[in-house]
């Protein structure tokens, strides 16, 4: 069995590739508990304000006027910072307000013949307005999101939505969600030739 392990290894690290679709960072965990719930959440919320970042659906009026901050410092230097909000407009009903900003930090530049041109910087950053609605049982959801890229005079953006729902049992300790994120399009890619894959995903927990 562990030569079968290291005969199929190469083919297990595409991870190695830095991810296959555009905007990857949307995947990244933005808070504490979602990391230590493994990096995805979809139905578990308690109060959380930052829960509706992972799922539209679990913005409550619970956690109206609750505000959060993180920060998570990768290697190298690289930095995951995020915000959230939520605020209950009664009239208008509850929306949450959040942001993600990825900083890469600075690396020297050259030219062709290896010349120094001083030094660029690299971001990615996620502005995102939610709203939910809770149906008996059900709770529905989603957020719109404007997102960016930048590396050096370089950058992309696009918009994208996230749609979720959950199903809480009125008796027992259970809920189920379902959650389609980061539908959306490009509103500008990095150079005319750059290819676009939305970072699509899918969840059901």
């Amino acid at each position: 069995s562990l030569l079968c392990v290291l005969l199929f290894s190469p083919l297990l690290t595409f991870g190695q590739l830095g991810g296959e679709d555009s905007f990857e960072f949307l995947k990244l965990a933005t808070n504490a508990r979602t990391v230590g719930l493994g990096g995805v959440n979809v139905s578990s919320g308690n109060a959380d304000v930052n829960m509706f970042t992972a799922n539209p659906a679990l913005l409550t009026d619970k956690t109206d006027r609750f505000f959060s901050f993180a920060y998570h410092s990768y290697y190298a230097g690289i930095g995951n910072s995020s915000l959230a909000y939520v605020h209950d407009f009664e009239k208008y009903g509850t929306w949450g307000f959040s942001m993600q900003y990825l900083n890469y930090g600075k690396f020297d530049s050259f030219d062709a013949s290896g010349n120094s041109l001083g030094d660029f910087s690299a971001s990615d950053y996620a502005f995102a307005i939610t709203h939910s609605k809770k149906l008996g049982v059900y709770t529905l959801g989603m957020t719109a999101k404007f997102v960016g890229s930048s590396i050096g005079s370089y950058s992309a953006s696009g918009i994208f939505f996230d749609i979720g729902g959950t199903f809480k049992h009125p008796t027992k300790d259970f809920t189920a969600a379902l959650v389609f994120k980061n539908l959306g399009f490009s509103l500008g890619n990095f150079t005319p030739n750059s290819e676009f894959n939305m970072p699509f995903d899918l969840t059901l927990g």
